[in-house]
């Protein structure tokens, strides 16, 4: 019985790897770019989920499903691995990249979406709401894209500022699943 077990368990295991290739999210803009701006993005979002622990199953799955559909050149490990080689040159590399680029709005989004299905995202918050600053995003400029594209709720707040409060978690942990198709990340028509 435990020998059927190990193998149910590999298959399941097989299952899983295939579901970024299966689902993934398409984002048309960042596909279009170089392989150096999709590599800055992804890295930048593995540092993002790595920053204060291990990510978690579905952080990992949704990072692997947006290599997936902006056809990145490297594997989610990569990506990772690279993350924990950033440095303040790669830091200035990303804001440049994406200062001005609406790009940066689909950065920040991805990044509330990938704390908001973590536990104790505390620091990783404040890591978030840092880059954020740093690449001149409007914050309401950011809710109308969170509203119309992805479901963000409206929230209240006395000013414009960036402040990790104002991050604030856009979903509940466990249960995060797309379906194809379903999403789309780009502007809408």
């Amino acid at each position: 019985m435990a020998e059927f077990d190990n193998r149910i368990n590999k298959l399941r295991e097989y299952m899983a790897e295939q579901k970024p290739e299966q689902y993934p999210l398409e984002n048309n803009m960042l596909a279009q770019k170089d392989e150096y701006t999709k590599s800055l993005y992804l890295r930048m979002l593995c540092a993002l989920i790595r920053y204060a622990g291990e990510p978690d199953e579905m952080q990992m799955l949704y990072i692997r499903r947006l290599i997936a559909g902006i056809d990145a050149e490297q594997e989610y490990p990569d990506y990772m691995k690279m993350a924990l080689d950033l440095s303040t040159d790669d830091v200035d590399e990303f804001v440049s990249a994406f200062e001005d680029d609406e790009l940066s709005y689909f950065f920040a989004l991805d990044g509330m979406i990938l704390l908001a299905v973590a536990n104790g995202a505390e620091k990783q918050y404040d890591l978030l709401a840092e880059l954020v600053e740093l690449i001149d995003i409007d914050r309401e400029e950011l809710m109308s894209y969170g509203r119309n594209g992805t479901g963000l709720k409206q929230t209240e707040s006395r000013d414009t500022g960036w402040k990790r409060d104002r991050c604030k978690r856009i979903g509940k942990s466990g249960g995060f699943f797309i379906p194809r198709n379903a999403v789309h990340v780009g502007p809408l028509p």
